[in-house]
């Protein structure tokens, strides 16, 4: 263990990606799916920590690559 953080949100890596060097999430507003930007903290290689831009109980899309793939061939 290098690091040990208590009491943070944090979201599976593969719900992040990233967009113009910024880290992003795809928040989940009633039907609509929005990116929003997000800074983040540590990580065990499975969940990254979110520092700011997120709050419990916002939903969101957990593997956001399948959006990122499926929009590219189109």
């Amino acid at each position: 263990i290098t690091d040990m953080i208590e009491n943070v949100l944090i979201v599976p890596v593969t719900a992040l990606s990233m967009s113009g060097g910024t880290n992003i999430v795809i928040k989940v507003d009633g039907n609509k799916a929005i990116p929003a930007p997000v800074k983040v903290g540590i990580s065990d290689g499975f969940y990254q920590e979110i520092s700011e831009g997120l709050q419990e109980g916002d939903k969101i899309v957990i593997n956001s690559y399948q959006i990122n793939n499926s929009s590219q061939n189109e």
